[in-house]
């Protein structure tokens, strides 16, 4: 009987299985004197009677000790032998459909928790952790800040949290007026990309000075031999006053990144001292993890920006990041209020504001870490 071909054999295996289905029946369709004779034509002789007289053994005993366990049905072909060609054509239809299963999902069980706080005038906030489901573990981040105010919230923490050098578990992000708003009200909203826990998942942070420099950066590194798939900072001191430029995976566009830089700073002068933190999420190397960059736009002097970087077809997002770019004497006055996952977990999409209104050109690129889906 022909096999039929679902889903997970491809044609040409299908095909290969019918063949060995008929090769398998003509086997068994053989006539058991033919391996007999393959064997010998001759009879088998027994030892003399009492009498003398010698005698040869007759057709069903010689039959059974060539090992033909039915010699009565001598059309019949041998059980023993049928059960080896049974076994050997098990083995043979498990192997052509395990090379023709699909391959398994590289970030399984993926899912994106978003959580909001409170939409009111109260100058900090932080949104309730966005927790993965239960089983599941976090591989990346993202955060939205109420439309109208981005010019004047400022994102001072987006971290993984989960204990050092373990797979972290929820998202945590927490934002500050930049300027006060008196009482108008914003919310801030903290985006958690999860999936089933991967080989050698690990949170990974690293520290800049802590002073009062007008600018800092703090990069945290992968360990040796596993791969970036999310990112995340923290500024530590002079809450809304700090602006995070550049949240930038290391080895450049359609390759695997391994680290990640952070870099801050001061929208307007700060006497106190303070730090930024970076946050790596690490795994072992996943399929086709890649990062992928899109710049807005134009590189010009427009109040408002987004750019979305979107996977490619086939991948998923697992993590994100981006970096802003201006002329230079502009520093620390381009705020980042969105940088949401989007399109079913295929995108990411960033948008900056001016803190303060400025003449400069300037542009913001989003960055898209994807791995095969």
């Amino acid at each position: 009987m022909p096999y039929p071909c679902h889903g997970s054999l491809s044609t040409s295996v299908a095909g290969e299985l019918n063949a060995f289905s008929a090769l398998l029946a003509t086997l068994l369709s053989l006539p058991s004197i033919a391996p007999a004779r393959a064997i010998s034509r001759r009879a088998v002789s027994a030892p003399a009677y009492a009498d003398g007289q010698a005698s040869t053994i007759g057709r069903n005993e010689r039959q059974k000790m060539m090992g033909f366990e039915n010699a009565a049905k001598p059309n019949e072909y041998p059980q023993s032998t049928v059960r080896r060609l049974l076994i050997v054509g098990g083995a043979v239809a498990a192997v052509l459909a395990g090379a023709a299963a699909p391959a398994s999902a590289a970030v399984p069980g993926h899912r994106v928790v978003v959580t909001t706080s409170g939409f009111d005038a109260t100058d900090f906030k932080t949104a309730p952790d966005a927790a993965c489901p239960t089983g599941k573990r976090l591989i990346g981040t993202g955060y939205t800040t109420s439309s109208g105010l981005g010019n004047e919230i400022a994102v001072d923490e987006v971290i993984p949290v989960g204990s050092p050098d373990a797979a972290p578990t929820s998202a945590r992000v927490g934002a500050a007026e930049s300027d006060v708003t008196a009482d108008r009200s914003w919310n801030v909203s903290a985006s958690a990309i999860c999936s089933d826990p991967l080989p050698g998942l690990q949170r990974v942070l690293a520290n800049s000075a802590f002073n009062s420099n007008h600018s800092k950066s703090a990069t945290a590194q992968c360990p040796a031999g596993k791969q970036l798939t999310g990112t995340g900072y923290s500024i530590n001191g002079s809450a809304g006053e700090i602006v995070i430029e550049r949240v930038q995976p290391n080895n450049g566009p359609s390759a695997a990144p391994t680290a990640v830089s952070v870099h801050a700073t001061e929208s307007d002068p700060v006497a106190a001292s303070w730090s930024v933190q970076a946050f790596a999420v690490c795994a072992n190397p996943l399929p086709g993890l890649v990062q992928v960059a899109q710049q807005s736009s134009a590189f010009d002097s427009t109040q408002t920006k987004s750019a979305t970087a979107k996977c490619p077809t086939g991948k998923i997002l697992t993590g994100t990041g981006y970096l802003t770019i201006a002329t230079s004497g502009v520093g620390g006055e381009l705020t980042i209020d969105s940088v949401r996952p989007a399109g079913l977990g295929g995108s990411v999409e960033v948008r900056a504001v001016e803190e303060d209104p400025f003449g400069g050109n300037w542009r913001v690129d989003a960055v898209a870490i994807c791995a095969n889906q």
